[in-house]
This record gives C-alpha cells, structure tokens and sequence, in this order.
C-alpha cells in the first residue's frame, strides 16, 4: 500500500511538472491577448474594485454574458498577487485538477499503467496544448465537467460505495460548470451520462433517489447566485442571462455561425496527434462493447461523440466549445494503447498511426527551425508590412537563432527518437509521441511568443493612452466590440462607449478629450481632413491599427 501511495504520489508530480513546462514559460513572455483573455480579467478586476460579487461588471456597466464562477476565482487570486496571470494562473490549476481526476479514473477502471498515458495524451492533444496557456473560461469547464463525469461514472457502478455522495458529487460539479457558462455546464455531462446510462443499462445501478439530493444540490448551488442577481440586475439582465446567451445562441446566433460539420472537418487538426489513432480506438471500443459489456471504453468514447454531435446542431460554434470533450480522448486512447486487445493487424497499424504524427512533426520541426533561419529573407520574400518584417529580423539575431535552434532540437530528437524505435512497446511509443508535443514549449513561448506579443497584445496601446490622458481626461470608445478590452492595462474603470458618427464629431470638438478605435472605423465616421487633424497615436494590435484620437482644434 505505501508503495502504491508513493507511486501515485511520484506520477501525479510528474503530471504536475508536465503542466508547468505546457503552461509556465507563457505567464513571462507574453501579455494577456486581446480580446478574450484581457476582458475576463478585466471582469474579474472590476468585480473585485467595484466589491459587487454578485452582478459581473465589465467597463463599468452590467456584463451579462457569462456567469460569475471564473470571474469570482480570477479575481481571488487578483486579490492573492497574481495580478494580471490570474486567469492564466487558474487554467494552470484547473488544467491539473482535469489530468488528476482522469488519472484516478483511468487507475481505477483501467491499469495503473494506463493512467498516466491518458492524462498525457488529454494534455498533449492541440486544442488542450492551445488553452493551458489561455486565461480564458473553457478550461475551468473542462475541469467541472470532468469532475462531474468521473463522480457520475463511479456513481453508476454496481458495486459503488457511498453512491450518493458520488451523485451529490457529480451534480454539484453540474452546477458549478453551469455556474461558469450556463446551461453547457450541466447539459455536456448530462447527456454523457444518459447516453451511457441507456446503453449500459444492465449492468448499471441507476441511483434512484440519489437524483433528488443531487437535484437539490444543484438548485441550491445556480439560484444562490442566480435569484440574487436577477433582483439586483432587473428583467433585463434576466432576459439577457437566461434567453439572449443561452437560446439565441443555439438556435440562431448572432456570432461565430458555422455549418454543421464544423467540427468533424476540424477534428483532425485539434485533436492532433491523437486523432489518427481515434478511429482505431473507438472501432476497438465498439467491439470490447459487444464482447465484453466493458464500460470504460464505451463511456470515453461517448465523452468524446456525445458532446461533439450536440454542439454540431448548436449554431454558434468555435473550437474552445469541445474541449470538454478532449478528456474522453485521453481516456480513450489511454485504453486503446494499453488494453485494446488488439490482433496483431490492428496493432500494426497503431503503430504506423503513432509514427505518422511522428512524422509530420519532425518535418514541422526542421520547418519551423529552418523559417528561423531565414526569417528576414522570407519576410522580404512574402512582402510583409514593415512592422512585421521589422519584428522578424530582430528576432533573428544570432543569439536568439541558436537558442531556438537548440530548443527545438530537443522535440526534434524525440520525434528521431519515437521513429527509429519502433520495435518499442506502443505504450512506449506513445508516451514519446506526447512527450515530443509539450517539449515543443520552450521554443514556442521562449523564442515565437514574443515576436508574437509584439502584435496580440494591447497592452503597449493601452499604456500609451493612460500616459497621454492621465487621471484627469476622459478616454471613450468607439465601436462596442472593444468595450473592456483596454480597461485592464489602462487602468480606468470607466470607458464611455460611443457608437454614433455624429456623437464622435461632437466629442472631437472639445478639447483634451481622448477616443480610440480601429482605423476603418474611425476613417469611416471622420472625414479624411478632420481624422487626420485630430490623430494623436497609432499602433498595430493584431490585425488592426489602433488609433487614439485628441479633441480640440489639432493633434499634439
């Protein structure tokens, strides 16, 4: 027993130093990028200033788009000293809190050996590599909804002990997800879990009253908060909570509509490396069903179909909305890799899926370490903008080419490493295939990010406008979709938002009035002469060119 103890507590460090090096070297080479990461932040340093814990605020107005759970933890750990990585910081721990739980649930259910493999390939997939270094909403529910699954699957087992805390568990963490973007944080793991409950009926215990308590524990949970702010923020923010965000979205949303196959075209990219090895494994799964009534495979595999088809039919659709799922891929090919009982035909042909990602690596690597090289020479060759161009060259000094060189020769011979040993074990192979994608850290936030950063973040902007406006002027907005974005790293609670062109003239005449915006915008509303005279500032933040804009009769 204290072997075992020892062991788990070895694995789940190593687990922990894994989502370090994914996750850490960001926090210092790069600024939160517009417009998601700083906008949460900024809703949670507002709410932590402005002491309304139950209403979120963003830019000094109402913000009724997203439940309070994230901004109530970021801005606790605001209020710790983690200042403007807060976010980060906790997609740091809820990123871990995922692999933990898969880890027990894969020790538990299905070896001891499989369980680290599964929390590796869940953290190694690209959309899981993409958000670890995210301070952003959709980690925080992958964590819930992992809980939620792990709590109810143990809950459904025959053979469960203290069923009902399991229930009470798993509904709790229904609503905390629920608590953290609506109805999605009950409604992934409900499915999931009916869906498994249907299908494995037999060989299941269903809870019977167990649902009550469970029931009750979630209402408890949402109309804690949710009665409380309704009643502070009237029938219009209810309307906005309960129908614009959560129906309006699904049925016809008004952003990020895409068509139904969405994410089946995607999944070979965002579930990379893993997903050429998926189709094997859920054929796997379907069989070890038939054969042996196994239900792990069968509910990995339901965690990772279930969920995606539900979202295929919800109009609104972006990558981040399946991370949820990518726990189930772990899980699954956790399995698949370790105890798929595969002939030697199907083994064959894992090991050639194991090798092809290997592959298209190594190629990436030498790619991307020969673009490092060359990097000037391409940037004239592409014709790229003089800022561009300009960040590239000084990026390729000498000293920061070899450093990028040597960081990346360390994926690189793993990826040699994985290729030429291919008499090795699959799990062994497997395990340096996921190796070979966190180790791609280093170089990505050490030498890329920057350059990057240099673009993404509108942190430089921001800045510039607090020097020039102070604490006396008053800064306002055009155009809503920038509302809070520079709030964060300028300082000021309070960013009048205007969206007229008339109203923008008006302002311009008074001096020492500040407005910023995006230049179509603002070209758009001013004409040529009275733009010009009034332009006080211009940098480039992503793919716009930010401008702030003096009032009065000139420019300084």
């Amino acid at each position: 027993m204290g072997d075992t103890r020892r062991q788990v507590a070895r694995e789940l460090l190593v687990l922990a130093g894994m989502v370090l090096v994914t996750g850490l070297p960001s926090l210092f080479t790069r600024d939160l990028w517009n417009p998601d990461e700083p906008r949460y932040m900024e809703v949670a340093r507002e709410m932590v200033l402005l002491r309304d814990y139950v209403l979120p605020r963003l830019n000094g107005e109402i913000y009724s788009e997203k439940p309070p759970l994230f901004f109530w933890l970021a801005g606790l750990l605001w209020k710790a000293g983690m200042g403007y990585n807060a976010g980060r910081v906790l997609t740091l721990l809820c990123v871990f809190g995922t692999l933990a739980l898969l880890y027990a649930l894969a020790r538990k259910h299905i070896a001891p050996e499989a369980a680290p493999l599964a929390a590796l390939a869940t953290l190694s997939t690209v959309l899981m590599f993409y958000f670890v270094r995210r301070g952003v909403l959709d980690p925080l529910l992958t964590f819930l909804c992992t809980a939620s699954l792990a709590c109810g699957y143990q809950a459904l087992q025959k053979e469960a002990r203290h069923r009902a805390i399991y229930w009470i568990g798993s509904y709790g963490a229904m609503a905390l997800g629920t608590l953290t973007k609506g109805p999605v944080g009950f409604i992934v793991p409900g499915l999931v879990l009916l869906a498994f409950a249907i299908i494995n009926h037999k060989n299941l215990r269903a809870g019977g009253a167990c649902h009550a308590a469970g029931l009750a524990v979630f209402a408890a949970i949402v109309l804690a908060w949710l009665l409380p702010a309704i009643a502070a923020g009237g029938s219009e923010y209810a309307r906005t909570i309960l129908v614009k965000q959560q129906v309006g979205r699904a049925v016809e949303s008004y952003s990020h509509r895409n068509p139904f196959y969405y994410y089946i075209v995607g999944a070979p990219a965002y579930l990379f490396p893993w997903s050429l090895l998926v189709p094997l494994a859920l054929v796997a799964a379907a069989q070890r069903w038939r054969r042996a009534r196994e239900g792990l495979p069968l509910f990995a595999t339901l965690w990772l179909v279930v969920p995606t088809v539900f979202f295929s039919f919800i109009s609104g659709k972006r990558v981040n909305y399946v991370l949820p799922t990518v726990p189930g891929l772990g899980l699954l090919c956790g399995w698949y890799v370790h105890c798929g009982h595969m002939g030697w035909k199907a083994r064959a042909w894992a090991s050639r899926l194991i090798s092809a990602p290997l592959a298209i690596l190594l190629v990436l690597i030498v790619g991307g370490a020969a673009a490092v090289c060359l990097a000037p020479r391409l940037a004239e060759a592409l014709a790229v903008d003089e800022d561009v161009g300009g960040a590239l060259t000084a990026a390729s000094r000498p000293a920061m080419t070899a450093a990028a060189i040597i960081a990346l020769a360390v994926p690189l011979g793993a990826c040699a490493l994985g290729l030429l040993r291919r008499a090795r074990p699959l799990p062994w192979r497997a395990s340096v295939l996921g190796a070979a994608i966190l180790l791609l850290t280093p170089p990505i936030d050490l030498v890329f990010t920057p350059v990057t950063n240099q673009f993404k973040s509108g942190r430089s902007f921001a800045q510039e406008v607090r020097r020039r406006a102070g604490d006396t002027k008053q800064v306002y907005i055009y155009g809503n979709e920038l509302s809070g974005v520079y709030n964060l790293y300028s300082g000021y609670l309070r960013m009048p938002v205007v969206t007229a062109p008339e109203e923008l003239a008006a302002l311009l005449e008074k001096p020492d009035t500040f407005v910023i915006g995006p230049d179509k915008a603002l070209k758009k509303a001013l004409p040529g002469p009275q733009y010009e005279r009034h332009v006080a500032f211009v940098e480039r933040v992503g793919h716009r060119e930010m401008i702030l804009l003096r009032g009065g009769e000139a420019s300084p």
